[in-house]
C-alpha cells in the first residue's frame, strides 16, 4: 500500500515516526525518489536521508518566510481502506 501511494503521488518527502523507519527505508530501496525525510523520535534518525523532525521546527522558527506556503502548494491527503487500494 505504501509503495502504491508513493509511486502514484510521486512523493519526494515524508514525515514519519521512528516506528515506521524500516518501512520507509524499504520504499527508498525500491527505487523511489525520496529526497527528504523527517523522522519523529528521540536520537539520530535511522534512515540516511532523514533528518530529525525537530530540525524542521527549528528551521521554520528561525526563518518563517523561507518556509511559508506559496499559496498554490499542493496538500495531498490519502486514506487507506479495506476495500481496495488507497485513495488520494
Amino acid at each position: 500500500e505504501l509503495r502504491f501511494l508513493f509511486e502514484t503521488l510521486d512523493v519526494r518527502a515524508v514525515v514519519y515516526d521512528r516506528e515506521f523507519a524500516g518501512r520507509v527505508a524499504a520504499l527508498e530501496g525500491a527505487g523511489l525518489d525520496l529526497r527528504l525525510g523527517f523522522e519523529v523520535g528521540d536520537g539520530a534518525p535511522v534512515n540516511r536521508f532523514a533528518r530529525p523532525f525537530e530540525a524542521l521546527a527549528t528551521e521554520a522558527a528561525a526563518s518563517p518566510a523561507a518556509h511559508a506556503p506559496a499559496g498554490d502548494d499542493p496538500i495531498v491527503i490519502a486514506t487507506g481502506g479495506t476495500t481496495g487500494m488507497p485513495k488520494g
